[in-house]
């Protein structure tokens, strides 16, 4: 889903000082005089756990640039000195910074996210000019804890897999939930929101039939089958998330080695 989020970015025009003598020459960068300069606000952009994009309108083509990137993990990202002057000249520029990313052409950018791991993360893009500085703020939160009591009924929330990984079986009390993400060694293999096969059905049909990287997930009237394949190496995780209405819970597991 494409958000649009309009800044307001109001732009301001810079006047020389003046007397009957002489006058002060305009501000240049890199060269190029500026009669004029963009006067830069703090925001937040706020995503929930799915890859989206938000398009930021900064209503001036140049006299701004991407000064830096800088995700809550450590990571950063800094345009080179070119890079900045060829953006303050209008051009584009584009940068990705572990799951965030930003594409700048003429006035605009385009900030997007990748799905997430799992829970909020955070990613502070400044901008600046030749005087102002201003940082976008892009959260990222993990799927909402629900506000309903427990619909499901997980018999258990926690399974181990032997090496062999022969099926696990974990019963339900609810008959209108579904699975909406299985992650396995970390990585998000199944999302709900992506899925167009009768998987994504599950809330009114009460069956699911999955393979995901060594994991297999079946459901069968609200019973949950979960085997592997034989694991000969390390010991490996996975964790189903489920949810039905506002209440959202998990099964997590491991794998032994063989």
């Amino acid at each position: 889903m494409k958000k649009l989020i309009i800044m307001l970015m109001a732009l301001a025009c810079i006047t020389a000082c003046t007397n009957d003598d002489d006058s002060q020459p305009d501000r240049t960068y890199g060269g190029k005089e500026e009669g004029r300069a963009v006067e830069l606000k703090d925001t937040t952009l706020t995503f929930y756990v799915f890859a989206d994009t938000a398009v930021v309108n900064i209503g001036h083509d140049d006299g701004w640039w991407i000064e830096e990137m800088a995700a809550d993990d450590g990571t950063t990202v800094r345009p080179t000195d070119e890079e900045k002057r060829l953006m303050a000249e209008g051009g584009a520029y584009e940068a990705q910074c572990r799951w965030a990313g930003v594409k700048r052409a003429g006035g605009s950018m385009e900030v997007t996210v990748s799905d997430s791991d799992r829970g909020e993360r955070t990613c502070r893009l400044t901008l600046a000019t030749a005087d102002t500085t201003a940082t976008i703020t892009i959260v990222q939160k993990d799927m909402p804890a629900g506000g309903w009591s427990d619909n499901i009924g997980l018999s258990t929330r926690e399974v181990t897999l032997n090496g062999a990984g022969d099926e696990v079986k974990v019963e339900t009390e609810g008959k209108t939930w579904s699975i909406w993400a299985i992650e396995v060694d970390g990585e998000d293999l199944y999302i709900q929101y992506y899925d167009q096969s009768e998987n994504r059905q599950m809330y009114r049909t009460g069956n699911f039939c999955g393979k995901y990287g060594w994991l297999n997930v079946r459901v069968e009237n609200w019973t949950m089958y979960i085997s592997a394949d034989k694991n000969d190496g390390a010991e490996r995780t996975f964790e189903i998330r489920v949810g039905a209405g506002d209440y959202y819970d998990s099964v997590s597991g491991k794998q032994l080695n063989g």
